[in-house]
């Protein structure tokens, strides 16, 4: 039995030319060419990957403008001013004495970084990040439910995405 290799950036291991079939991860695929099996899952993963470029891209824009409000105070970039003061001053507003914009800005940037590396480098850390990103994202958001009881609409543009 002849076994190909698989295309580059195909998540199939290798393809059996006689059946089609291929298998991934030590299990039997369904026959079907490699071809359209190596489009589904690179068009899946490509829109993932868009998506999640998308999302670290707003959340870095939203940290960043809550930075320069820390920084430039008399520029207003939060609609609700109020909401937005009650959220940097609270005890979430900063880490170590650093804003928690500034460390979203650099959480953001790293996040978006690790989209432009390779797949085979970026997937594992790619999924811890994300976990990590959701479960901060949840705390912020209840913490402004529960504890402020307001909401900062640029914190949720970061915390939701």
């Amino acid at each position: 039995m002849k076994m190909a290799n698989r295309p580059q950036g195909c998540g199939v291991a290798a393809v059996d030319r006689m059946s089609g079939s291929g298998r991934l991860g030590g299990a039997r695929c369904p026959p079907q060419s490699a071809e359209a099996r190596c489009v589904g899952i690179d068009m899946v993963f490509a829109r993932r990957l868009a998506a999640l470029r998308i999302a670290a891209v707003a959340a870095l824009a939203a940290s960043a403008a809550l930075v320069a409000e820390g920084l430039h105070p008399e520029r207003a970039f939060c609609p609700l001013e109020r909401a937005c003061d009650a959220a940097a001053s609270s005890a979430l507003g900063s880490f170590l004495g650093m804003p928690t914009s500034v460390l979203g800005v650099l959480a953001f940037g790293g996040l978006f970084l690790l989209t432009l590396l390779p797949v085979e480098w970026s997937r594992r850390p790619l999924q811890v990040a994300g976990l990590l990103a959701t479960l901060a994202g949840s705390g912020f958001i209840l913490y402004q439910a529960q504890v402020l009881q307001t909401f900062c609409p640029l914190c949720l543009v970061a915390d939701v995405a």
